[in-house]
C-alpha cells in the first residue's frame, strides 16, 4: 500500500514541486519546468552551449570543489567524485542543451534535507538554518545547542537515519536538495531512491580536504547555496587572521612544512573490544597538529583494515610502540565516550600507564562538539598550538580540548 501511495505522490505531486531536476531531460521538459520563471520562451532562447564563463571562485585551500560563474545567474559547481551541479538563480531560465551529467539546482534552496551532520554548522554560522528542513541526526546526538534545540522542537525534523530515511515525509516536504556525506556510498540504494523521487543529491566532501583550512573554506560553498557569499567570505577571511601568527610561524601548508622534530602528538580512542583506533595519518586532525607546529605520532603507521575511513584500527602492540614516546596524546571522546580520569584509562588498559604522555600527565580529551562544529577549525588549531607549547596549565585557554587529570 505504501508503495502504491508513493507512486501516486510521485506522479501527481512532482508537478507542484520546486523546480529541481537532473539535467538530461528533454528540452520540452526543461521548458515546462522553467515556465512562469521568466519570459514565455526563456528556456528555448538560453542555450548552455552558447554561454561563456565569466569567472571562477578564487579558492585558497579547498581542492575538493570548484565553482565557475556564467554571468550573475548561473554557477557551475564541481565536487570531486560527486558530480557537477548548475546553481540557477531564482526566476532565471534553465539553459537548454545541458550535458546529462549536470544536475540543476534552482534557488532558493529552502527545504534542504541535510544528512551530513558537520555541514549544519556552516548553515548556523551563515544564519541560514531556516533553509534546512530535515536532518538524519537525532536531537540528543547534537553537540551544538542551537541545532539540538531546533531538532528537539521539530523546527528541523528528524526523518530517520541516513541509511533509512522517511522518503514519504521528505517528498511531502517539497525537498529541493539532499546533502549527504560519503557514508551514503555504503547505502547507494538510498541515493538512488531520492533521485528517483526527483530530489537532487549532493555528496559533500569537505572532510576529505587535504588541508584543514580547505575544509573550513567549504563555508564559501554553502554561502553560494544560501545566497550568503559575502558573509561567508568575511567569516573565512576573519578566521585566517585569527591564526595568522601560527601560519606565519609554521608555514602556509602543513603538508609541505611539517615539523618533523616538533613535539609529537597522537589522536586515538579504545573501542569496545579494547583495540586502539587512531586518526589516519593525513587526516585533517593530524594536519592540524602539523600546522600548529607539531608532528603526528602515527604518521608512519600503515593501514591494517583496508578501509578508507578517517580512522583506522591497529594492534595494541603497534599502538604502544608508536605512542610510548609521544609528547602528548589526545583521546577522542566523540565516538565511544572517554575516561573520566587518567586512573580510569590506566584501569581500562594497564599497558597505557607506561606511555610518556600518561606518565607526565599530558593526556587530553576532545570535546563532544569538536567534529560537528567545523567553523571552529582555527580555534582547534589554536588549541593544538597551545598544548604543544605546554601552555596548558589552565583549561580556560582551551575550547575544544580538556586536560585529563
Amino acid at each position: 500500500m505504501f508503495l502504491l501511495i508513493l507512486v501516486f505522490l510521485v506522479s501527481e505531486g512532482c508537478g507542484s514541486r520546486k523546480e529541481t531536476h537532473t539535467a538530461g531531460s528533454t528540452e520540452e521538459s526543461q521548458q515546462e519546468q522553467a515556465g512562469g520563471q521568466g519570459p514565455e520562451d526563456a528556456a528555448s532562447t538560453v542555450s548552455w552551449t552558447g554561454m561563456a564563463q565569466t569567472g571562477s571562485m578564487d579558492l585558497s585551500y579547498a581542492e575538493c570543489f570548484s565553482v565557475d560563474y556564467f554571468g550573475d545567474e548561473y554557477s557551475l559547481i564541481r565536487i570531486e567524485d560527486s558530480g557537477s551541479f548548475l546553481l540557477v538563480e531564482e526566476n532565471s531560465p534553465v539553459p537548454a542543451d545541458l550535458p546529462e551529467d549536470i544536475v540543476v539546482l534552482r534557488k532558493p534552496l529552502d527545504h534542504i534535507y541535510d544528512a551530513s551532520s558537520s555541514t549544519l554548522d556552516f548553515f548556523r554560522e551563515l544564519d541560514s538554518l531556516s533553509s534546512v528542513a530535515m536532518t538524519s541526526t537525532e536531537a540528543e546526538d547534537w553537540a551544538i545547542p542551537e541545532i539540538r534545540e531546533l531538532v528537539a522542537s521539530d523546527q528541523i525534523t528528524y526523518v530517520g537515519k541516513y541509511r533509512a530515511p522517511d522518503y514519504e515525509y521528505i517528498l511531502d516536504e517539497d525537498c529541493d536538495l539532499a546533502i549527504e556525506n560519503t557514508m551514503i556510498y555504503h547505502k547507494p540504494e538510498v541515493k538512488e531512491k531520492l533521485e528517483e523521487l526527483g530530489i537532487p543529491v549532493l555528496v559533500e566532501r569537505s572532510s576529505y580536504e587535504p588541508h584543514p583550512l580547505g575544509r573550513l573554506e567549504w563555508i564559501r560553498f554553502y554561502g553560494l547555496l544560501t545566497g550568503k557569499t559575502e558573509e561567508a567570505d568575511r567569516f573565512y577571511e576573519s578566521q585566517l587572521r585569527e591564526i595568522e601568527d601560527i601560519l606565519t610561524k609554521n608555514g602556509p601548508t602543513a603538508a609541505a612544512d611539517r615539523t618533523k622534530d616538533g613535539p609529537s602528538a597522537g589522536i586515538f580512542y579504545l573501542n569496545g573490544s579494547g583495540a586502539a583506533v587512531i586518526r589516519r595519518p593525513g587526516d585533517y586532525l593530524s594536519r592540524m597538529i602539523e600546522l600548529a607546529g607539531g608532528s603526528y605520532a602515527y604518521a608512519d603507521l600503515t593501514d591494517e583494515d583496508g578501509t578508507v575511513s578517517s580512522s583506522m584500527t591497529i594492534q595494541m602492540e603497534n599502538f604502544y610502540q608508536a605512542s610510548k614516546d609521544a609528547d602528548l596524546l589526545i583521546y577522542n571522546t566523540t565516538v565511544a565516550g572517554g575516561p573520566a580520569s587518567l586512573e580510569d584509562l590506566r584501569s581500562a588498559q594497564p599497558l597505557l600507564a607506561d606511555l610518556k604522555a600518561v606518565r607526565e600527565g599530558r593526556l587530553y580529551c576532545t570535546g563532544m562538539n569538536m567534529f560537528q562544529q567545523v567553523t571552529g577549525t582555527c580555534t582547534m588549531i589554536r588549541d593544538f598550538y597551545t598544548i604543544l607549547r605546554e601552555e596548558d596549565s589552565d583549561d580556560t585557554k582551551l575550547t575544544y580540548l580538556r586536560k585529563l587529570s
